[in-house]
């Protein structure tokens, strides 16, 4: 009887333990980040290799170890170094590519290549000149009589096809098979790279109607060219609807097509740090979700439907907007916080974030070296991990809370709330990301929280009246057009707005590359003070990890670009160039390069300023007034108006000073000519100057530099 009776009692303590143990394995935190070990992993593939098969083993060899140590201490750290491994094992197939991969195809040259069109055919137009590109996923080759089996993307370029290529089209093209283009200078784009990083490592090109020798449609999956012709048909009515550039703009923002936006328009929100409006993340899905849980709230739809119906719509989304990196991020987030809310789980942003971080990388682990993934996930990580942190300190709560008294009505506190929460919220982004957007972009917008604060609103509603204006046209068209007006202004305002921050004095600064010991000293420190925030830690230790931070930026704004004296020489195709840095600090570039057929101070010469710190030109140096050595000077001079142009004497009687030299950007420029002995002093201390020793009218022979240390 007692046995009987106590039996049930033993049982009950081993029950509830394993109950616990279940709970505390749900809420144990590094199970929760365990994308990060994997990360690293597939980061370490990409560095160390390692035969296939033996990580293989190796990972099979740590599943077992987990299986029977399921209810041990040893679970966890198994568990870590089990993702660790498996990261590396993703990471190193990814890189291995079969035997017939196009990329493996050698040496490159004339051949007929078959494949199926995979991505969306972009257009540029020059003139008479015309230029399809796209990305073939390549099946076979003809080469020297012989046919072969290929797999394998390639960029492809068609020049004046004179034919419509569409999405899902199979191709048999005749052309050119070669390896993407080195970059030739320092800090100059790097197509190769930049190809790569998208598993693409041969660029095919065609000429003429006869390059396409076959041509069928639809050998895309059915949806897949569904979805596709849906995209095309909202661009199409875009371009209907809005003149240009607003056109370009709306179907940036909501549809992805970024490269018809001009040139200039594309780098005046570069300067005013309003550049990633053009990319499509989670304000514009948030924008979409958002829209259609209101509309069906208002048809009174019950919740669930409700959360259902946003999901299918943010599905749907992802594939019209191009399903790019920022895009996937927001919509997988987005995706696993609403379906949280159906089956009945609270919003858990922590798990959505690592979700969706280790979804991408099983998908594609390349994406893990790309600007777009590391931008993406850096700025969200900011917003969800380090913006409660800093709006939970009392400064920042005092600096959040209504003002209701100052105002007077609870409409304008509440507006004036939501502005300090943005701009705290653009303030944790920027600071999290700076050190990401120097290694970039080699540039830091100054105005670039004020302007987030005004173009986004703008944006916003430019957007969502873009949305109403869409749903008007299929119903009836003529009142669209009339109702477009509306967006029309958004957008004008939204350029204006942006031109205007970008043309801000001293609104942007170019920044030189960080060094890797850079990254480790800001992200540690900035760490370890958020992670402070509430721990019992003297305040002054706290003090000291801020002003550690701000030490670390300042040496390194104010220090990287102080180097010794050197010569750099750039290869610009039919003309080269120098620049010169002396030992008093002034420097000197000799000629700006051409501008076709390639705008050389564009590609070459301003990212390599801008990569290296340089924030002023002293002095511009002409040896040939020619288009081969002054074409791009306009160029160079909007981003860098030179103190000093030294040009061959007879400048104003050449033809090349009205076309290529004369600009706004010169009216605060001294403007000199030099002859044969003559002597060109940079800086104060006499020690660095040039002489001239053989000139002509309009060009200048030879000359001589001299420095401190170098001539």
């Amino acid at each position: 009887m007692s046995d009987t009776l106590s039996s049930p009692v033993r049982n009950v303590p081993a029950a509830a333990n394993a109950e616990g143990f279940e709970r505390r394995l749900i809420g144990i935190r590094p199970l929760l980040v365990l994308p990060i070990p994997f990360a690293v992993g597939v980061w370490l593939s990409h560095h160390l290799a390692l035969p296939f098969q033996n990580v293989i083993l190796l990972t099979l060899f740590l599943l077992c170890l987990i299986a029977f140590h399921v209810s041990s201490r040893w679970f966890i750290p198994f568990t870590v170094i089990a993702f660790f491994i498996l990261g590396f094992l993703f990471g190193t197939n990814d890189r291995t590519v079969a035997d017939r991969h196009i990329g493996l195809i050698g040496p490159g040259g004339p051949m007929i290549l078959e494949g199926v069109v995979s991505s969306v055919p972009e257009t540029a137009k020059q003139g008479k000149k015309e230029t399809v590109s796209f990305i073939l996923r390549s099946n076979r080759f003809y080469r020297f009589g012989s046919r072969y089996e290929t797999e394998g993307k390639v960029q492809v370029f068609l020049h004046n096809p004179k034919r419509q290529i569409r999405f899902g089209d199979a191709l048999k093209l005749k052309g050119t098979l070669d390896d993407p283009a080195r970059a030739r200078n320092p800090y100059s784009f790097n197509y190769q790279k930049y190809l790569a990083e998208q598993g693409i490592f041969k660029v095919f090109r065609g000429f003429g109607f006869y390059t396409v020798l076959f041509q069928e449609p639809a050998h895309a999956p059915p949806w897949l060219m569904t979805v596709n012709r849906f995209r095309m048909y909202l661009k199409h009515r875009l371009d209907a609807l809005f003149r240009p550039p607003n056109n370009a703009l709306a179907k940036a923002l909501l549809l992805g097509f970024r490269k018809d936006i001009p040139r200039n328009i594309r780098d005046e929100f570069v300067l005013s740090g309003t550049a990633h409006l053009l990319a499509i993340s989670g304000l514009h899905v948030s924008l979409i979700g958002g829209v259609i849980y209101l509309c069906s709230g208002l048809l009174r739809m019950p919740g669930t439907a409700r959360l259902i119906l946003t999901v299918l719509v943010i599905l749907l989304y992802i594939l019209v907007a191009g399903a790019n990196i920022p895009v996937l991020r927001a919509g997988i987030m987005g995706t696993v916080i609403l379906l949280g809310l159906v089956f009945g789980y609270e919003r858990n942003l922590k798990s959505a974030f690592f979700f969706g971080l280790f979804l991408l990388l099983l998908w594609d682990p390349s994406v893990l070296f790309q600007a777009s993934f590391q931008l993406s996930f850096g700025a969200v990580a900011a917003l969800i991990f380090f913006l409660p942190k800093l709006e939970s300190t009392p400064k920042s709560q005092e600096f959040t809370r209504p003002q209701e008294l100052f105002f007077g009505t609870l409409l304008l506190a509440r507006l004036f709330r939501f502005t300090q929460q943005t701009f705290l919220a653009s303030v944790t982004v920027t600071l999290v990301i700076f050190p990401m957007v120097s290694w970039y972009f080699h540039l830091f917008s100054l105005v670039g929280l004020l302007a987030n604060l005004v173009v986004i609103p703008v944006t916003f509603l430019g957007m969502v009246s873009t949305l109403i204006v869409l749903v008007l046209d299929w119903i009836w068209t003529p009142f669209a057009v009339m109702c477009a007006a509306v967006p029309s202004f958004f957008y004008d305002l939204e350029l204006w707005l942006v031109g205007w921050f970008a043309r801000v004095p001293f609104g942007n600064m170019s920044i030189p590359s960080p060094p890797w010991h850079f990254f480790v000293l800001y992200y540690g420190f900035l760490i370890a003070w958020v992670a402070t925030d509430r721990k019992p830690v003297a305040a002054w230790l706290r003090s000291a990890l801020l002003c550690s931070l701000i030490l670390v930026v300042a040496l390194f704004l104010t220090l990287t670009p102080l180097k010794s004296a050197r010569m750099v020489i750039f290869d610009l195709g039919r003309s080269d160039s120098a620049f010169i840095t002396f030992r008093n600090r002034s420097n000197c570039l000799i000629n700006s390069g051409p501008r076709f057929p390639q705008d050389q101070s564009y590609w070459v010469l301003t990212p390599f300023l801008m990569g290296s710190g340089v924030r002023h030109l002293d002095s511009v140096f002409v040896t040939k007034l020619k288009a081969s050595h002054v074409g791009a000077f306009r160029t160079l001079a909007a981003r860098y108006p030179p103190k000093h142009l030294w040009l061959p004497k007879d400048f104003r009687a050449q033809p090349a000073w009205e076309k290529y030299l004369v600009s706004e950007s010169l009216k605060k420029s001294s403007v000199h000519g030099v002859s044969n002995g003559s002597v060109i002093q940079f800086g104060s201390d006499g020690q660095s100057h040039m002489e001239v020793l053989a000139a002509e009218k309009s060009e200048i022979l030879a000359f001589f530099i001299r420095d401190v240390d170098m001539s």
